[in-house]
């Protein structure tokens, strides 16, 4: 499979709340570190295996790879604004990062710098403590990220 078929099948399982089966998820991993990655969809990739993950620190290992590649800046500003997913994740997971607030900061720099769209983050753009921020994007995923990008 190429990587946005391994993305559509990763999606469909994180879709359907139906899980992965053990072996599949640790293919898929060891793929994963083995392929040249680079951008998108990797980011998606590394997210959606954090959501399918079998255990908590394989989850985080997951989301950690998916931030460091939506900071990049290789995938440009949509992209970007995606380390929101993974950052959300990780901290809804008692993972926290040293500079987590910063890394809140650099994923939003695209709707500040009018790349994005300010109306549609609005919720985000208000909201002052960078943990609640995390939470909202938690909780209203499907709003914030209603494409393909969750």
């Amino acid at each position: 499979m190429d990587s946005y078929q391994i993305h559509a099948l990763l999606r469909v399982h994180t879709d359907a709340g139906n899980g992965l089966e053990a072996g599949l998820w640790q293919e898929i991993a060891d793929r994963w570190r083995c392929l040249g990655r680079r951008c998108h969809p990797w980011q998606l990739i590394a997210y959606n295996l954090g959501l399918l993950a079998p255990d908590r620190a394989a989850a985080g290992r997951m989301f950690k790879d998916s931030l460091s590649l939506c900071l990049s800046r290789e995938g440009g500003p949509t992209i970007q604004v995606m380390a929101l997913l993974p950052l959300a994740r990780l901290h809804a997971g008692g993972h926290h990062l040293d500079g987590m607030e910063t890394m809140v900061r650099q994923a939003l720099e695209p709707v500040r710098d009018n790349l994005l769209s300010a109306d549609h983050f609005a919720s985000l753009m208000q909201t002052e403590a960078w943990a609640d921020l995390l939470t909202t994007v938690q909780r209203d995923t499907a709003l914030l990220f209603p494409y393909s990008y969750r």
